[in-house]
Order: C-alpha cells, then structure tokens, then sequence
C-alpha cells in the first residue's frame, strides 16, 4: 500500500493504508522540521476526480510503429483544487503530472492531452503499470512540526540553494541505494572528511558507486558532527554540484567567478564541503582554457585550505586532470573505488532486491539476484559492479509493485531485462538450445548465394550463444569484401534482426527445444 503526497510526489509505503499515512506524516513532519525554510504545500481545497482516457498500445521496431488493434480505457485519478493565489491547479498522483489551467472547462481536454503524452508510445504491458489501483481515496494528513521558539532559524544560503542540493537531505538520500558492501569504503571516507577535513577524490569506473559511497560517508559524517556539536546551527554540510551548474546562466565576463566567491563564502560561514560530481568538468568549464577555468580559480582556495572539496574522477579522467592542470590532483588524498567480484556482486544485489522490496509485501524468489548478476556479468561486461544492476534492480520490484504482483522470480528478470536491452529470449535461457543447421538454414533464406558469409555469420550466432566470446571484446569483427550489390549490408542487416530484430526472433526463425534436466 502506497500514499502519494499531492503537489510534491513524496511516496510512503507499508503493509496497510494507516501505516502508509504514517509513513509519509514521519517523512513529511521530519523534512520540516530539518529545513523549516522549505514552504507548505500549496494546494487547497482538493477534491478527487476520475477522467477516462483512452490509450491506443503500441508497438515500436526497426522505425516503424506497430499500433494494437484495441484501445485501453485508464480511469484516471486527478486531485483538483487552488493555490494560494487562487490559480486553479491539478495532481495526477498516480502518473506523477502535475499543471495548472486557466477555466474549468479546459480541465478533460488537458487531463486527456497530458495522460496521452505520458503514455505515448508504449506497449501494452506498459500502458498496464498505470492502471489504477482497486481502491482509491484522498485523505487530508496533518503533520506536526515542534517549534523551539529559542531555536535559531535556519536559513538556505541564496547561492548554494541556487547550484547545489544537500548530500546529507533525505529527499536527495532516497535517491540512492545503500553502499552495501563498502563498509570499509564508507569508514575511510569518514575518517577523511569528519576528522582530517581533508579533499578527496573518489577513483574508479563510471557506475562503480562512487556517489552512492560518498551520500552514505555523508550521513554517517554529518551524524558525528552533530553527536560532537560540530554543526553550526542545522546547516548541511555537504553540498552536491557540478561544473554545469556553477556556471549556468553566467554570460558575462566575471560572472561566475562572483558566483564561485560567494559560494565558497557560504560554505566558510557553515564549514561546508562542496561535492562535485566529476572533476575534470571543472577543468574543462569557464575560461578558454583549462589555466582559467573553474578548477584553475578554485586550485589557490583549496591551497590555503579556504574550501574543501570532495570530487568523482575515473581513472582516465584523473589522467586528463594532471595533464590539462598539473598540480589540481595533487591538493586531493584519492580513495580508490573498484568494482565488486561476483559473489560479492550477488551478495549485494539480494540485499538491494530484499531492501526494496521490504514494506511492499512482495516477496523474492530464491535465484532471483543470481540471474540478475549472471545476466549482466555476460551481456553488460563492460559495466562495473553494482553500476546498472543496482537501479535494474530497484525497478523490478517497482514494476511488480506498480502491477500489483506478490512475487519477482528469476523469470521476471529475464522479461525485464529482454525489453531493456533488445536481445531475445534465446540468448537469455540457457534451456532454450539452438541447432547450428537452422541458424544457418535461417540467413541462407535471407542472403541468397553466399554460403561462406553465412557460415562465418552462424559461426557468430553459435559461439555467443555458447558463452564463449571474449567479455571485454565484441562478439566478432567481420570484414565483408565483394563487388557492389553483392548483399554485403544485407548480410550485415540480417545479423543485426538475428540479435536484435525482435524478441521473438529466434523463437520463429530458429528450431528451439527445451531441454530436459537429467535425474
């Protein structure tokens, strides 16, 4: 059971409706209470509503559109009421839309073109994630935030709030998994930040976890301060950015300089830490040069210790940073942050599975998080544990919930991850075996009169479904040679439709079997 927060999407969940609003009153009464800054909402006298819209599904492939034969009917649930100023406003909790409209007359048309621009484009399982749920009701919470009339009010700095959000913010926090499996990461990054008040420099692979990392050390870092009374006031100190930000808006010459002093100005008043998210875009943004760009301008404040930074590079992007401004690197202690092996890969992958489906009464199957790292370890070799299979992950149990499915099995993972990446079930089961003869029966259909291409393209097609390509090269590199119109590109189409045409491909084209487990 879910409760949606109109005007803000903020979710609660639990086993019952009561505890769903409980939940989210616990979230709501402590996000007030630690930014007393942020205003209520600004909706009155909602009311709920029902609009049908209906939805043609369809289907998209080799850039053509498939459109299905019958058209679905949602029965959409919109929340009506007024701001403050009496414009009249609208929520669509359930398919997150939110706008405002002018006359009440406008209000179906406007329901009807924004459910439609949602759901343009989908295929029918979906347009079914957004059906509605059996029982819908709009219920008016109250939350109570303590007021200590003593207490000093805390104030979001202008420039800081402008370009930057707060790490230590569980709005920003719930954006990300647990560091699970960086125990020893996430006390070593403490140590620096909350005791040697150092700059540091995450290192390693894009998709590592290395902002997943640096929002845990965050908590744990900010928990010690305020337990040491290290914090002036309840100002966060840890503020996230990036190059793009800093300088957005900066047309001038000077511009952003001024807005970078007086961000390191906010951050000194609060003993502040400024988070950015690569390093090396910093080097490359705001001058003609990296000698004067925003790293360049920062590198004497890090120097003189008027600001402290935490920054993300990859290996080959702390590379460029010493190339392009040597000496930058050096004001940074680097902390190394590698990829997971396989048995801690799926150690950490069934507590992400566990966690979120934990308050959802869904229920995960055993095997489940070992397809899911076999499945990524062989088809995305290229990315580093946990990296995409930690959020791949989150949304399929979020798919289940959406649907209303009790249970993610091992087969789920399989569907999920075959409408992700395109490649069809009979690379994706190792029971659905595959003969050479059809393989090779199926291209010479297709490529007329060239037996050694289509030999070389079987050649291909078995040994990936064999597993035995190299992970970290392509699974061939072919050179097709001839005179013009000799079906050189269609040999090469024909490879791309085999792995990529349609999820069906193999099922149709090629002669599958289940194979029958031995006793």
């Amino acid at each position: 059971v879910s409760a949606v927060a109109i005007d803000n999407g903020t979710t609660g969940f639990a086993d019952t409706p009561a505890e769903a609003r409980q939940d989210l009153r616990d979230y709501l009464a402590w996000f007030h209470k630690k930014e007393p800054w942020r205003p209520g909402p600004d909706f009155l006298d909602p009311e709920l509503l029902w609009q049908s819209v209906t939805v043609r599904p369809e289907y998209r492939a080799n850039d053509r559109i498939y459109p299905c034969e019958t058209e679905v009917t949602l029965k959409v649930a919109c929340v009506v009421g007024s701001r403050a100023s009496g414009q009249p406003t609208a929520d669509l909790p359930l398919l997150g839309i939110r706008f405002d409209f002018a006359k009440a007359a406008d209000f179906p048309d406007l329901v009807r073109r924004y459910v439609l621009q949602k759901l343009e484009g989908l295929p029918p399982h979906e347009v079914n994630r957004y059906l509605p749920p059996a029982d819908v009701e709009l219920v008016e919470v109250a939350v109570r935030v303590p007021k200590d009339d003593h207490a000093e009010v805390v104030v979001a700095p202008p420039t800081l709030k402008l370009i930057a959000e707060p790490v230590g913010d569980r709005a920003v926090r719930k954006n990300f998994a647990r560091a699970w499996g960086r125990e020893g990461e996430v006390g070593t990054l403490v140590q620096k930040l909350h005791r040697e008040k150092a700059n540091v420099l995450l290192v390693g692979d894009g998709g590592v976890g290395k902002t997943t990392l640096l929002v845990d050390a965050v908590k744990e870092a900010e928990k010690q301060a305020q337990e040491a009374d290290d914090v002036k006031g309840n100002a966060r100190r840890f503020w996230l950015t990036s190059a793009g930000r800093i300088i957005a808006g900066m047309k001038y010459l000077g511009q952003w300089e001024a807005r970078v002093e007086e961000m390191i100005s906010e951050l000194g008043e609060r003993g502040g830490v400024l988070c950015v998210e690569r390093l090396l875009d910093l080097v490359r943004r705001g001058g003609f040069g990296p000698t004067d760009s925003v790293a360049a301008f920062l590198v004497p404040y890090l120097a003189r210790s008027e600001l402290r930074m935490v920054a993300e590079a990859t290996p080959a992007e702390l590379d460029a940073c010493r190339r392009l401004l040597p000496g930058l690197a050096d004001l940074f202690q680097i902390v190394s942050v590698v990829g997971f092996d396989r048995a801690t890969a799926l150690e950490v992958i069934d507590k992400q599975l566990e966690t979120s489906s934990s308050g959802r009464g869904i229920e995960v199957q055993r095997g489940t998080g070992e397809r899911l790292v076999r499945l990524f370890r062989r088809f995305v070799p290229y990315a580093p544990f946990p990296g995409p299979s930690s959020g791949f992950a989150r949304e399929l149990v979020d798919a289940q919930a959406r649907v209303g499915r009790k249970t993610v099995d091992p087969d789920d993972v399989v569907d999920r991850f075959r409408q992700r990446t395109g490649l069809p079930e009979l690379f994706l089961r190792d029971e659905l075996t595959l003969e050479r003869d059809a393989v090779r029966t199926w291209f010479r259909e297709r490529v007329i009169d060239q037996p050694e291409a289509c030999e070389a393209a079987t050649d291909v097609v078995m040994t990936f479904k064999a597993g035995l390509t190299d992970p970290n090269r392509p699974p061939a590199v072919l050179l097709f040679c001839g005179p013009t119109g000799v079906g050189k590109t269609h040999m090469a189409l024909a490879l791309a439709e085999y792995f990529f045409g349609s999820a069906e491909c193999g099922a149709r084209s090629a002669e599958l079997k289940t194979e029958t487990p031995g006793p």
